[in-house]
This record gives C-alpha cells, structure tokens and sequence, in this order.
C-alpha cells in the first residue's frame, strides 16, 4: 500500500476539498480519495448548496458514522462506513473525484486513534518537506541525508529529502525550541518544575 498523504480534489466544477489519498485510481483515470468525517460534512455542505441549484445532484448524508449517498429523489444509492483505516470511500467509481493539488490548503483535521497518527504522521512529513523544500541551502541535487518516517507497521508515512546545511540548521532550530519551552516552563526559584519533583 502506498503511503497516505494530504491533498485536495474536485468534484467536477466544485471544490477543491481537502482530502487524503493512498495514490490509487479509478480504471477510468478518475481518482480515489480518502476522507476524515470532517471532510465529509464540509463536502456535504457544498453539495447540499449545489442541491438548491441543480436538483439532479447527488447529496451525502450523514447518519452517525456512516456517510450515504443519495440521488435527486433521496434514493439511497451508496453506504460508505468508515473503512479499517477509520477513513471514508465515497463514490469511488462513480464520482469523477480528480486530484489537483497534493498540499491542502490549512491543516487537516485527523480522526481519532490509529487512523489520525497515521494521517498526522503523513501531514508531519508533508509540512517538514515544505520546509525544507522553501529554504534550500546547498546547490540542487545536493543530498545530505534522507528521512523517512515509518508508521509502526512500518509502511512509510513520507520521505524527506534534506540538503547538507539543512543537518544543522534544523538541528539549530529543535535546540532553540528546547531552549524556549525549558525556560516557558521553569518555576519562580528557577527551578525546572522536573527538579523539584519527589524522587
């Protein structure tokens, strides 16, 4: 399985949404995204909109946790629980979903339990890409390590790329965060509250 990563995705004319994708595709080229239930009720929103101008488009309804489908009459045409990944599948196959941007544009909203680590790893690895991607320090092509982050199965959740002088400008930057939250939390005797613990 390819490794889950943010991205946005129209539906026909509307959108973009933020989703989430394994990279997978319809036969028909169309694509397949995954979605939290946050993203769910946004897209609902949007199509319950499109509803009031052009009768003939589907809904979603939501009941509990599980996402349905339903046409112009309020037929039920699809039941989408959420899968093993806590995440939801709607109209894979019948939906003309395309993928058009794989950064979302603010920061997703992650289910609970192991689904949402698994999205905030990938979004972690995402957002350190971004990082580094906009500040280069060495010349292109310039390797100086390469991190991948694993989930604890061990499916990669992302890989990074980083340049020779990204090593410690990054570790800079993770010392003078230290610094900070050691300082933002010592006590009025200058003690670090860890100290003055029982032992």
């Amino acid at each position: 399985m390819n490794p889950l990563t943010p991205a946005r995705v129209m539906l026909d004319d509307l959108g973009p949404f933020d989703c989430l994708t394994y990279g997978d595709t319809c036969p028909n080229g169309y694509s397949l995204p995954v979605l939290t239930l946050d993203q769910v009720h946004r897209i609902a929103a949007v199509l319950d909109a499109e509803h009031a101008f052009r009768p003939e488009a589907d809904v979603l309804r939501i009941e509990g946790e599980v996402v349905e489908v339903r046409d112009e009459e309020g037929e039920l045409v699809e039941r989408c629980p959420p899968g093993a990944d806590g995440l939801y599948r709607v109209g894979h196959g019948c939906w003309t979903w395309r993928i058009v941007d794989p950064a979302p544009a603010v920061p997703v909203a992650v289910p609970a339990g192991e689904a949402g680590a698994r999205v905030a790893a990938a979004e972690f690895a995402r957002a350190l890409a971004e990082l580094v991607g906009g500040f280069p320090t060495d010349e292109e092509g310039k390797v100086g390590a390469v991190l991948t982050l694993l989930h604890p199965d061990g499916t990669p959740a992302g890989t990074v790329v980083l340049q020779p002088g990204h090593l410690p400008w990054l570790t800079g930057l993770v010392r003078e965060s230290l610094t900070a939250e050691r300082l933002a939390h010592t006590d009025e005797q200058g003690d670090e509250p860890w100290d003055s613990l029982p032992g």
